[in-house]
């Protein structure tokens, strides 16, 4: 039993890696020209800069891009990509309901499609066009150095984003970042964690994830640190748990003591929910964990699942 559950997850795996690596390169095509673009631009100014008579202020404006950059990711995150913009009268009634409501929404529905993981160059240039030469009505080493330091964190964010949805970085910053985001695709982490390369907005705002949501995604603090790998948070035994429901539930209304059955059946499963404690009881704790969360649903005892692309993102951190 339990190798036929194993043979036939991992035929369902390596269709889902497949796909995700074709949606992967369409990504990273889509970053190219923004990458070079931005970084272009970043590069000229900011070697102008650190020429000038001040390269200590430049230093100091670049600096200050992170935290400016993190917080216009926040408010834009969540004001604007989360936003709803009706329809409308006027220019940019329109604008917003065209242009921006379909913006990250679809990227919720397809967490793995290419499309929607980054923006196109097109998408901030309007801004950047009017930011930039109004920038330098100050001099160099200022107000063009902080918005050089913005354009190319916007950079890095979009690279991030693209790394933490489709690849298995091992570095603690990942690991943390991949688990953050993660829950963020699942209906109940929709409306928190707006944070795309840290956290801390979400503190200061208050959109931070409940402590029982971060200590089954991170365990303890610890948890994360390369040298602590015995300390396992419950999002691992999640991991292991749900491509086993993926290839059953598709095909069949499992009952929830059927799913867990099935999960025990698998050794790993086994011993890693051992781990945590009563078994059958760990595994029944994870799938009603995964209810809670919005990514399958019960009714009548039967599991089903609304968004597959959901629940994979959730486990793939």
């Amino acid at each position: 039993m339990a190798t036929a559950v194993g043979t036939s997850t991992q035929l369902r795996q390596d269709s889902f890696d497949e796909y995700k690596r074709e949606q992967a390169r369409i990504s990273r095509h889509r970053l190219y020209p923004v990458t070079l673009f931005y970084t272009a631009y970043a590069v000229i100014v900011l070697a102008f800069a650190f020429h000038s008579p001040h390269p200590m202020i430049a230093l100091l404006f670049l600096l200050a891009a992170v935290p400016v950059w993190t917080l216009v990711e926040f408010f834009f995150h969540r004001y604007i990509l989360h936003g709803r913009f009706g329809p409308g009268e006027g220019f940019l009634r329109r604008f917003a309901h065209e242009r921006l409501d379909p913006l990250h929404w679809e990227h919720h529905e397809r967490p793995f499609d290419g499309l929607h993981i980054n923006g196109a160059i097109g998408d901030l240039l309007g801004l950047f066009v009017v930011a930039a030469p109004l920038s330098f009505i100050a001099p160099i080493y200022t107000l063009p150095t902080l918005l050089a330091g913005v354009v190319e964190c916007y950079v890095l964010e979009e690279w991030i984003h693209h790394s933490v949805h489709f690849y298995d970085l091992r570095d603690p910053y990942f690991r943390y970042i991949k688990r953050h985001h993660g829950f963020h695709h699942a209906p109940a982490g929709t409306e928190l964690g707006y944070g795309l390369t840290n956290g801390f907005w979400d503190v200061v705002f208050n959109t931070h994830y409940p402590e029982a949501v971060r200590r089954v995604l991170y365990g303890t603090r610890r948890s994360l640190s390369p040298w602590r790998k015995k300390e396992k948070p419950l999002l691992d035994l999640d991991r292991q748990v749900v491509p086993i429901l993926l290839q059953h539930a598709g095909r069949e209304a499992l009952t929830v003591p059927q799913a867990t059955e099935l999960a025990l059946a698998d050794e790993k499963v086994a011993r890693l929910a051992e781990s945590f404690g009563d078994p059958r009881q760990v595994v029944s704790q994870a799938i009603g964990r995964l209810k809670q969360y919005g990514l399958i649903s019960i009714a009548q005892d039967r599991l089903t699942i609304p968004s597959e692309q959901r629940l994979r993102a959730y486990v793939s951190a």
